[in-house]
């Protein structure tokens, strides 16, 4: 027992000889593959030397024979420490060294000296951000591209890292204010496309951040400013300042157009220049300048008329706008007469109410009255009820005088004309004076009416100041009624002017009683109620002719209950005399009991078949049609006459 274990002892201390000093590798490996990053600094330990049997107190000497200018071995320790800095991105990728094993003390292994191959591998850093080609990039864009459009593609960036993760770019517009339009389509090529509608009424140029940033952990990035400036584009019509415009009045040919002239700019402000034209019903009437003036062509214009104005551009006309045109030459408003004629006495007292003069409304708007003429404190008219009102009479009274009178709702006005004539002094003047101051008419025989009325003067020049739509006066002074007139007043009042070469001025009245307007209305009412009562008359006839047909009926009915009747009835009769299970036979001969009768249809009496009883006379009983039955068909029918071969009938 003892010999056994001294020769154990004795095996273990051979074996920590031979093994003691071995510069041998741990696992059995025959050289060191380490890896760093790039940026680790110098005096940092890039890796342990896995020397089996070495000893912090000796034994093993580990020496750096080659690649000392990266790396050393840390005095006393088989750490291998960098010596200078890596950068990976300038080419040091690897670094290969060499490490001598050396021992110290004697040993019987064959190990005590060995070179040891060390190999280390640079890990690249993230350590750079992208560089863009430029500080900053310009671009022009035309509006209205469709989206999708490429409008810039040289955006470029770089990065210094080496090829990986490091190095790989993905593009992006920041979020901005702009951002919305213009877009990245692909991150990993940077090519600008457009996102949305540019529109240069609205924004004329602005700027977005273009952004490059790597893949690394943590990852990298750049921004860099693109400046747009947006190219307006033909694409907008002109438009008009106004879509509608009217114009009521005119003054020196031309219309007044409300509320503001006719103009229209180019809609993409290239100042383009603009023409017009019209078009439309009565538009031929009408011309209109480059200026947007419109000029009457026809004279007297047309009342009223709704057309069309046409702008378009001269260089480009499918670039065109359009707007509406009313004419309206008048208002809404309407005097009962265009011109009032009163007449004046020096002694008439003020305030005394001389005439109402009422206008009407289209609109059913309130209206005011105003009156405006040479001597203002002579009349004065109330604003609301349009009473005229004897004023205070001038120092130099003449003998004629015209107002003016306005009604106006607030929007619109129309005008209307007020002759005063003086009495005192139309004695102690020289103008023309009518022989009659009033002439009547009662009835008129053709188309002359009255005259000729005569003045006092020599020559002069007669006028109609009312109702001239429907009566003419010649020079010589006849009243006649225009050819086609109908005037529309049952007592018409004619003023009648008559001005002398001086400028003087004289009047008289025509009393017209109109029995024709009434004539036609007394007319129509006599037709209408003719129509009616021969209405009336037509439908009693045709009611008493209806209740006589019908009386005649009832009698015609009532007798023909005769023997003639019934002996012909029974001709038209065949009897029914028995029935068998391959049909029925049917004779001409009397009926026996229990017999019954059909009918012959091709004599035109009823086809039914009612049960009888056989008397000395045959009477007539109704019976209700054959009703056909489920499962019913068709069965022969034998009819058999006194002399001649029976028929069958299906």
């Amino acid at each position: 027992m003892r010999d056994g274990m001294t020769a154990r002892w004795l095996f273990q201390t051979w074996l920590v000889s031979v093994v003691a000093g071995s510069c041998l590798l741990e696992n059995g490996r025959s050289s060191v593959y380490l890896s760093v990053f790039e940026d680790l600094r110098p005096g940092e330990i890039v890796g342990s030397i896995p020397v089996e049997d070495f000893k912090t107190d000796g034994g093993i000497e580990l020496k750096v024979v080659k690649g000392s200018d990266f790396v050393d071995i840390n005095p006393g320790s088989n750490q291998l420490t960098l010596k200078s800095p890596l950068d990976r991105d300038e080419g040091n990728s690897k670094i290969e060294a060499v490490v001598e094993c050396k021992s110290t003390v004697d040993s019987a292994s064959d190990f005590d000296q060995l070179n040891i191959t060390v190999f280390i591998t640079v890990k690249d850093v993230n350590d750079n951000a992208p560089e863009f080609d430029e500080k900053e990039y310009h671009i022009n864009v035309s509006e209205e591209l469709p989206i999708g459009t490429i409008v810039f593609t040289g955006i470029s960036a770089t990065d210094n890292d080496q090829p990986g993760p490091n190095s790989f770019l993905q593009y992006s517009i920041l979020p901005s204010e702009y951002s919305h339009l213009l877009d990245i389509e692909d991150p990993f090529k940077p090519v600008i496309t457009v996102k949305n509608r540019i529109d240069y009424e609205k924004v004329k140029s602005f700027a977005v951040q273009i952004e490059a940033r790597d893949q690394g952990n943590p990852s990298r990035a750049s921004v860099v400013p693109l400046h747009v400036t947006v190219e307006d584009q033909n694409d907008l019509n002109p438009r008009f300042e106004r879509d509608y415009y009217v114009s009521r009045r005119m003054k020196d040919g031309l219309l007044v157009i409300d509320p503001s002239p006719i103009r229209a700019v180019d809609g993409d402000a290239l100042n383009a220049n603009i023409r017009y034209s019209l078009s439309g019903e009565l538009s031929s009437h009408f011309a209109i300048n480059q200026d947007g003036q419109i000029r009457v062509r026809s004279n007297p214009p047309p009342p009223f008329a709704v057309f069309f104005v046409h702008a378009y551009e001269e260089k480009n006309p499918e670039k065109n706008a359009t707007a509406i045109i009313k004419v309206q030459q008048g208002s809404n408003i309407h005097f009962e007469n265009d011109l009032y004629n009163l007449k004046l006495s020096s002694n008439t007292p003020q305030g005394t109410v001389l005439a109402r003069i009422k206008a009407y409304s289209e609109t059913n708007n309130p209206l005011k009255y105003k009156i405006l003429g040479i001597e203002p404190q002579m009349l004065r008219i109330e604003p609301s009820s349009g009473n005229i009102i004897m004023g205070k009479l001038p120092i130099q009274l003449k003998v004629f005088y015209e107002y003016n009178i306005t009604a106006t709702d607030g929007a619109e006005e129309s005008h209307a004309r007020v002759h005063v004539f003086v009495d005192a002094i139309a004695d102690c003047s020289d103008g023309p004076r009518f022989e009659r101051v009033e002439s009547t008419a009662d009835s008129p025989e053709g188309l002359t009416l009255v005259g000729p009325l005569k003045t006092n003067a020599d020559q002069v020049s007669y006028e109609l100041l009312n109702m001239k739509k429907d009566f003419h006066i010649s020079s010589e002074g006849i009243v006649t009624m225009r050819q086609g007139a109908a005037p529309q007043c049952v007592v018409c009042e004619i003023v009648v002017l008559a001005r002398d070469q001086h400028g003087r001025v004289g009047h008289t009245k025509v009393i017209l009683r109109n029995p024709g307007l009434v004539m036609s209305t007394s007319s129509a009412l006599t037709f209408l109620v003719l129509c009616i009562f021969c209405l009336i008359l037509l439908m009693m006839v045709v009611f008493v002719c209806k209740k006589v047909s019908y009386v005649l009926q009832e009698k015609l009915f009532s007798s023909s209950d005769s023997s003639g009747w019934r002996h012909n009835k029974r001709n038209r009769m065949c009897w029914l005399n028995r029935s068998t299970d391959s049909g029925v036979i049917i004779t001409g001969t009397m009926p026996t009991n229990g017999s019954r009768y059909v009918v012959n249809p091709e004599k035109g009496i009823d086809n039914r078949i009612s049960d009888i009883s056989v008397t000395g006379n045959i009477t007539q009983t109704k019976s209700p049609g054959p009703v056909r039955t489920s499962g019913a068909h068709l069965v022969p029918v034998t009819v058999s006459n006194r002399d001649g071969a029976p028929t069958v009938y299906f």
